[in-house]
């Protein structure tokens, strides 16, 4: 049985290739777990999916930061410190896995690669910027390769939101 709750740590090092892709690999910390552990990183984070509802928490640089769903039908989630949205996202359409994430700055979708598959794109003003991929069907292992930089709590937000899409499906 996989567990309801997912914890999972995520540390940021920028493990860069030849090529200037940043490669950052995620793993099961136990078979069948949802916690998982993503290594070659330096600023330890964690992530927490609540059991029962798509709710949690992200902590980063030693901050908590609160992960709210306005309403069990919304496809509308913000990330939260002290009170103040920080980060939000939204999925504006029940029939496909894409995320929209905003920030004061800037936007950064996420979208399934295809229907049939657990892998997503990171797109940033149109252009496909990394892409967070499972090394096979049946795994709970594989990499997140990015392109570009992006800030420690957006790509732990962007994973969050993945993870989260992947125990939906598991039901």
């Amino acid at each position: 049985m996989i567990s309801k709750s997912a914890a999972v740590k995520i540390c940021f090092l920028k493990q860069r290739r030849e090529d200037g892709v940043t490669l950052i690999a995620f793993k099961s910390v136990r078979p069948l777990s949802n916690r998982f552990s993503l290594s070659g990183l330096s600023q330890p984070a964690y992530v927490k999916l609540n059991g029962f509802t798509e709710q949690g928490f992200i902590d980063v640089d030693g901050k908590r930061y609160n992960v709210e769903k306005y309403g069990p039908a919304s496809g509308f989630w913000t990330v939260e410190h002290n009170g103040l949205v920080v980060l939000s996202a939204e999925k504006n359409s029940a029939l496909k896995r894409t995320f929209e994430i905003r920030n004061q700055s800037d936007l950064l979708t996420i979208t399934a690669s295809s229907p049939f598959t657990r892998s997503f794109s990171l797109i940033r003003d149109g252009k496909n910027i990394g892409r967070i991929k499972p090394n096979h069907p049946l795994t709970r292992k594989g990499t997140i390769n990015l392109e570009v930089s992006i800030d420690s709590l957006t790509l732990a937000f962007a994973f969050w939101l993945c993870a989260m899409s992947w125990r939906r499906a598991h039901g």
